[in-house]
């Protein structure tokens, strides 16, 4: 009888223990699978700002050096701007020079 006893729990225990073992098996590889997830997401996180970041200092980066070269750019054209001024005051000086020249000319062939 004892045997009976055995046998019918085997049969109607093992499955209920298996099923148990199984479930429990899947939880705990999901939790794990989980923890991973979570690890690779916080790491996606972590490189995702240092990436925003170094990026904020490309641009700062770059921006400064376009400030230096507009400041550049508009020092020369200044200094360009003051060359022709001063150009153009000394064209104006001989232009005046020569008139003055030929009008002398002109005064001492007719007298």
């Amino acid at each position: 009888m004892d045997d009976i006893w055995i046998a019918f729990f085997v049969a109607v225990l093992s499955p209920a223990v298996l099923a148990f073992l199984t479930q429990w098996s899947a939880r705990t590889a999901r939790r794990e699978d989980w923890k991973r997830q979570d690890e690779v997401a916080a790491a996606a996180v972590q490189a995702a700002n240092k990436l925003a970041e170094e990026s904020r200092r490309a641009a700062q980066n770059t921006d400064s050096k376009l400030e230096h070269v507009v400041k550049l750019t508009n020092s020369n054209h200044e200094e360009l701007k003051k060359e022709i001024a001063a150009y153009k005051d000394e064209i104006r000086v001989l232009n005046e020079r020569l008139l003055e020249s030929k009008g002398k000319e002109g005064r001492t062939e007719t007298t």
